[in-house]
C-alpha cells in the first residue's frame, strides 16, 4: 500500500480549459463513473463571485458536459455537481485497485491526484489505463503510509474489496449486504470497518492540506 501523487492531463476534458483561468485551483471532492464512459464530479471553486461565475460559464459551455448545478458557499466561491458525457480518467479509476483520496486543478490545465494503491501492480495498471485513454501521466511521489495512517490489515482488505466491486461508483455494482456477505460478518460491521478506513485514508490528506 502507497501513497502517490500523480499529475494527469486529460484529453477532451473542460478541466484543461477552465484550469487556466485562475491561480487558485478547482478541487474534486468526489469523481465517479457515470452511465457509458461519462462522470460525475463534485467540485469546489474558491474566489470571489465574478471569478466563480465565469469559471462555472466556462465549464458549462464546454461540449462535453451535460450538467453543472452549483450552490454559493457562505465564505466565497461555489459548490457545484458537474455531470460530463465522457471522462478518461473516470473510465481508468472504474475497477482499478487505488483509491483516488483528493484531486485538484494546477494553472497550466493538469489535474494533481492523490491516490492510496492497493495490491502489487496496481499503480503501474491505472497508470496503463490512463496513458490508454490518452492522458498525460507523471509519478510524482510516492511513499509508504507513515505511522497512525496505515490501516489495519483488515481495513485493507475490506477497502479493497469494496473498490474492486464496484461499491465506489455511479450506480453502485454492489452494496453493503453484499459486501459483509462475502467478509462474512454482519453488514453493520462491515460498513463500521470501512468507514474507519475511508476516514483513515482522508483524514491523513486533510490534515496535509
Amino acid at each position: 500500500m502507497m501513497e502517490v501523487v500523480l499529475t494527469v492531463r486529460i484529453p477532451d476534458c473542460w478541466v484543461g480549459d477552465v484550469a487556466t483561468l485562475s491561480d487558485r485551483p478547482i478541487r474534486f471532492l468526489r469523481s465517479v463513473p457515470d452511465g457509458r464512459g461519462g462522470g460525475r464530479g463534485l467540485i469546489e471553486i474558491r474566489g470571489d463571485a465574478p471569478l466563480a461565475e465565469a469559471i462555472v460559464d466556462a465549464i458549462r459551455s464546454h461540449p462535453s458536459v451535460c450538467h453543472v448545478d452549483v450552490s454559493n458557499l457562505p465564505e466565497g466561491g461555489v459548490l457545484g455537481e458537474v455531470v460530463t458525457s465522457r471522462c478518461a480518467a473516470c473510465r481508468a479509476l472504474s475497477g482499478v485497485d487505488c483509491f483516488l483520496t483528493s484531486a485538484a486543478t494546477r494553472p497550466d490545465g493538469r489535474v494533481e491526484w492523490h491516490i492510496v494503491t492497493g495490491g502489487e501492480g496496481s499503480l503501474r495498471e491505472l497508470v496503463r489505463r490512463l496513458e490508454a485513454e490518452g492522458c498525460e501521466v507523471e509519478v510524482e511521489s510516492s511513499r509508504l503510509p507513515r505511522g497512525r495512517r496505515a490501516l489495519t490489515d483488515r481495513q485493507e482488505q475490506v477497502l479493497r474489496m469494496a473498490i474492486e466491486s464496484g461499491f465506489y461508483e455511479q450506480p453502485k455494482r454492489t452494496s453493503i449486504k453484499a459486501l459483509a456477505r462475502r467478509a462474512g460478518v454482519a453488514p453493520s460491521t462491515l460498513q463500521q470497518t470501512l468507514k474507519r478506513a475511508e476516514l483513515k485514508v482522508l483524514g491523513a490528506f486533510a490534515r496535509r492540506a
